[in-house]
């Protein structure tokens, strides 16, 4: 967990904290720990993977992503709340960005998006859009049907495990034929 989240102390963090802290923990497993990047596969699940894909972007010579229930941009969740938002001028206000799609289509890394259809928290268009826009060769998109923002994998049961199963897979066949060349 990045600061201020789940088990970790302080205060809520910026957009710049959270990519700091995550900074952090890639250089620990490649600095520290001498895991080649080739060989990390980063998940991220809500506000995580928007995290992810920054992390990305930073360093594209990981193995891929897992984005979870994750959203386009904060002015995309804005403009789906709608509402009372609508009547502020949110782009000036708005100081976290968060802009994932943005990155998306710069990023050609192998990616797996999944989402809930009944996510109430951010809408399973979201991760539509942003397998629209990725240029990555290998790429999934995997909505799972009765879902919701947590329960994912609960409701997919097993299925969810064989998708992951089988876009590791193709992972490792693509670093297979990479070292074969």
């Amino acid at each position: 967990d990045y600061r201020g989240y789940g088990r970790s102390k302080g205060n809520f963090p910026s957009e710049a904290q959270i990519y700091q802290d995550v900074e952090i923990a890639w250089n620990y497993l490649v600095n520290q720990r001498e895991i080649n990047p080739q060989n990390i596969l980063v998940y991220g699940h809500s506000l995580g993977g928007a995290i992810a894909i920054e992390l990305a972007i930073r360093h594209p010579k990981m193995a891929g992503l897992i984005i979870q229930s994750s959203f386009t941009s904060m002015e995309g969740m804005v403009d789906y709340r709608g509402g009372m938002y609508r009547i502020f001028p949110i782009k000036l206000i708005l100081h976290q960005i968060f802009d994932s799609i943005t990155k998306l289509r710069k990023l050609d890394i192998p990616i797996m998006l999944i989402h809930g259809r009944e996510d109430g928290s951010v809408p399973a268009y979201m991760s539509e859009k942003l397998f629209a826009v990725t240029p990555a060769k290998i790429k999934d998109l995997y909505i799972v049907l009765g879902a919701d923002h947590n329960d994912v994998a609960a409701i997919a049961g097993d299925e969810y495990l064989e998708r992951l199963n089988k876009f590791i897979n193709r992972l490792k066949k693509k670093q297979k034929q990479s070292i074969e060349q």
